[in-house]
């Protein structure tokens, strides 16, 4: 008399004979067919080098983070942004909509989904040619931060002041200058001097932008006493970089010449 086997007893006896054949492929789609997503995609990942194949399964298994990563790696982009978003990074989704997507549009929108307002602002300031959107959002960030200093703060007070200098608000511009320079002096004081290095970085950067030589001097000379004090060397070059084009770019030959020794 036959016994008729289920599904899963075939399933097994299938895997075993795949198993005994060396065939990890074959496997991996019958533990997928089951379906036990996390065995399938264990093979798919370590014994056949299918991220892709791995990351749907960690998908269907609703580890969206897991199956981002993996399709991230893979280079399919469009279903890493979909799974971030899915589990709820929208940082991560924006980054890969940035770059390597090109689509500052979308990475803009992807972040004001997610409540990162600082990058969102970002992109609406440099890349998508909306100022008044970018200040918006700029205030926005500062208002959703925990209070007390941080470069964050400082990034984001600085760069709502260059966006006031460009529409001609000088009050507002000081008013905002002010907040961002005197948050990076309670950074330093507090003894976070990396921290500090971002934020006196910002002042640079605004002092360039804002064409304000004073600013420019003397957030990038702080920015760097702060990130050699906090022994930051791929910072110290960074700002070395964006100081010595600035310095180039206003003819001052002795700040050029001092900095091409530092370098």
């Amino acid at each position: 008399m036959s016994v008729e086997l289920s599904r899963e007893q075939l399933l097994q006896k299938a895997i075993e004979c795949f198993r005994k054949a060396g065939l990890p492929a074959k496997i991996a789609e019958c533990y997928e067919e089951w379906p036990r997503y996390p065995q399938a995609a264990e093979i798919y990942e370590k014994e056949c080098r299918d991220l892709t194949g791995a990351a749907r399964c960690w998908a269907n298994a609703r580890e969206y983070k897991r199956a981002a990563q993996l399709y991230e790696k893979a280079g399919a982009c469009e279903e890493a942004v979909k799974n971030w978003m899915k589990a709820g990074d929208f940082l991560a989704a924006g980054r890969i909509c940035e770059h390597p997507l090109e689509d500052p549009a979308r990475a803009a929108k992807t972040y004001e989904q997610g409540a990162c307002w600082f990058e969102a602002a970002r992109l609406w300031d440099r890349s998508l040619g909306n100022p008044e959107r970018a200040l918006d959002l700029y205030l926005k960030a500062v208002e959703r931060l925990p209070p007390g200093p941080s470069p964050r703060r400082a990034e984001a007070l600085l760069a709502a002041a260059y966006l006031c200098h460009a529409a001609g608000n000088e009050r507002r511009r000081e008013e905002f200058r002010e907040q961002g320079e005197r948050v990076a002096e309670q950074l330093a004081e507090a003894g976070k001097p990396a921290d500090a290095g971002r934020a006196f970085e910002a002042l640079g950067e605004f002092g360039v932008r804002a064409a304000r030589g004073a600013q420019a001097d003397t957030g990038y000379e702080s920015a760097l006493r702060s990130f050699r004090r906090a022994n930051r060397v791929e910072e110290v070059q960074r700002v070395i970089s964006a100081y010595l084009a600035y310095a180039r770019s206003v003819g001052n030959v002795s700040l050029v010449q001092r900095l091409e020794r530092e370098k």
